[in-house]
């Protein structure tokens, strides 16, 4: 009986580790909602600007030349592109409503169709949607991490 135990692990040790990854994913994924506000990037880029010192456009983002600025609801980063699917306009900036945060939302119009990715952690409007694939990222490692509990 001994040696088909040596195999095996105890319940113990599968769910200490599963334990820890759990309650820190929880930690993480919660603890933006306890700062009162965040730091988001501020900065425009239009197709109709003649400024040739673009630093603001997906392209050409310069974290060190963009102005920074403290925000209550988190940040948001807008995609807008035109009836003919032109970009007419990207720009960064505070969120201005109580958005959901952490969010891609997709807004059409006759004439445009605007992307907006919003989040709430510092500087989180740096690129496009980074914040969505991190929150992937950390549901799939919890679900591995389950997975390999069982």
């Amino acid at each position: 009986m001994v040696e088909s135990m040596e195999g095996c692990r105890s319940n113990m040790e599968i769910a200490a580790p599963a334990g820890w990854f759990v309650l820190s994913s929880f930690l993480l994924a919660f603890s933006t909602n306890w700062v009162d506000s965040v730091e988001c990037y501020v900065c425009s880029w239009s197709q109709y600007e003649t400024d040739i010192h673009d630093t603001c456009s997906f392209e050409n983002f310069d974290p060190l030349r963009v102005r920074t600025h403290e925000c209550q609801n988190g940040c948001e980063v807008v995609t807008r592109r035109d009836s003919n699917g032109e970009l007419d306009i990207q720009y960064r900036n505070c969120i201005t409503s109580n958005q959901v945060t952490y969010s891609h939302t997709i807004v059409t119009s006759n004439h445009t169709k605007e992307d907006i990715y919003t989040c709430n952690y510092q500087l989180c409007n740096s690129a496009r949607a980074h914040s969505s694939a991190a929150l992937t990222l950390l549901v799939a490692g919890w679900a591995c991490a389950m997975l390999a509990a069982l």
